[in-house]
């Protein structure tokens, strides 16, 4: 018996030996990549001690693969085209390179893989590439995005207003402004679309745009699951992320990408915003920047568009104001092109009640065109008026001597005049 169970165990080849295993391994993958997932892919697997295999709870050595582990370690591989994955294989990918991603998920103390208590776990994982100054130059990429603004007037009960001169949204706090989405074209799936606040001038745009102490620690201004510090906000979507970029700690809120629907050329985005542009401790005034990105599941820009943003009380007034002042500063750079005032010489400006300077050049402000063309008729008179006088040096007048004024009842008579009586 002794002999016959060695015989047996000599002709039984180990099945995890150094030499086997790899043979076997490579040849169950291309069986499942070729038969189930039907992809062709022409590569050359390591040897099996550099495998990603997934240990869990101090299972065996690494040729033992852990309950729920994926099949294909295919995170720390190039495939030859991005073409032959399909959607669900992107997201597998994003869903392993999760811990790698150069953002935190913020709203509370869950991981990155879950989202807010209620909402559905979006299919886009996405990842951003980190910079300390965000581009705001308009990128309208290979699907021409393009964002549409709902047309609104100056009146004083609107609450969202867009100037196309100014390109500026005006908005009351906590409103709702939507925002629509045109492309040309379907962009990749798992497309996402992230909005982030940046300040307008150099001198503010290194800092982060964050809520004043007020209004974060305000009831009726706070949603679960929500960072309370976060100035954007996306509403009626339960697929909202927010994210902190983990080394500028920017803010940003991402939302799935939807296509339009049908009969539309559109998707619309319900953006509000959270805290007042004359907040004390936080925009504190300064103008700020909304820049709205399409962006591919992997992180790669494909459009950039970007508008201001005035959070006020009035927005119908503020947005007429700005554009009057707007209007009033291109008129006076044209006029300022044109060389209209001073062709003699520049502009002398005298404070009023100093008219001895008989040489000094003055402006008048004149409201109509037929009183402009009476008073330059006027001044082109007196001009040959100081011509003439000029040529013949000034005419002498003839002094008369001043009339005493007649006595009381009594009347002023002349030479060679009768008198009274006779």
């Amino acid at each position: 018996m002794g002999e016959m169970a060695e015989s047996l165990d000599s002709d039984v080849e180990p099945l995890l030996d150094s030499e086997t295993f790899p043979a076997l391994w490579k040849d169950s993958l291309l069986n499942i990549t070729c038969s189930e997932l039907d992809i062709n892919l022409d590569l050359e697997l390591p040897e099996y001690h550099e495998l990603p295999f997934v240990q869990e709870r101090g299972s065996g050595g690494p040729g033992e693969i852990g309950e729920g582990a994926p099949t294909l370690g295919m995170t720390d591989y190039t495939a030859p085209s991005t073409e032959d994955y399909t959607r669900d294989q992107y997201f597998r990918l994003a869903v392993e390179r999760l811990p790698e991603l150069p953002f935190v998920q913020e709203g509370g103390d869950r991981g990155p893989e879950e989202s807010r208590e209620g909402a559905p776990t979006p299919d886009t994982t996405v990842c951003t590439s980190s910079s300390t100054v965000p581009s705001t130059e308009a990128y309208a990429g290979v699907h021409c995005f393009k964002l549409v603004f709902e047309k609104s007037g100056t009146a004083k009960s609107v609450t969202c207003t867009y100037s196309e001169d100014l390109n500026k949204l005006f908005c009351q706090l906590g409103k709702t402004c939507p925002v629509l989405m045109k492309l040309s074209s379907p962009p990749p799936p798992g497309s996402v679309i992230r909005a982030m606040a940046i300040y307008k001038k150099s001198e503010h745009v290194a800092e982060v745009v964050k809520r004043c102490p007020h209004h974060e620690r305000a009831p009726e201004y706070s949603e679960d699951g929500v960072p309370a510090e976060h100035l954007i906000r996306v509403e009626g979507n339960k697929n909202a992320q927010y994210y902190s970029d983990s080394i500028t700690n920017r803010h940003s809120v991402v939302v799935p990408y939807e296509m339009p629907q049908v009969g539309s050329e559109c998707s619309t985005i319900l953006y509000s915003y959270m805290c007042n542009s004359s907040c004390l401790g936080g925009m504190n005034r300064r103008p700020i920047l909304t820049i709205v990105t399409l962006e591919s599941q992997l992180g790669e820009v494909l459009g950039r568009r970007c508008f201001e943003v005035r959070v006020c009380a009035c927005p119908g007034r503020d947005r007429k104001s700005d554009e009057e002042n707007f209007r009033k500063a291109v008129r006076g750079e044209r006029s300022k092109k044109a060389g209209a005032p001073a062709e003699n010489g520049p502009e002398k400006k005298h404070s009023a009640g100093t008219s001895n300077n008989a040489e000094g050049v003055y402006s008048l402000k004149i409201k109509g065109w037929k009183r402009y063309l009476m008073f330059k008729e006027l001044n082109e008179a007196l001009e040959v008026k100081d011509m003439q006088e000029r040529r013949n040096g000034p005419q002498k007048t003839r002094k008369r001597s001043p009339v005493s004024p007649p006595g009381s009842g009594k009347k002023l008579l002349l030479k060679n005049e009768p008198g009274g009586s006779h």
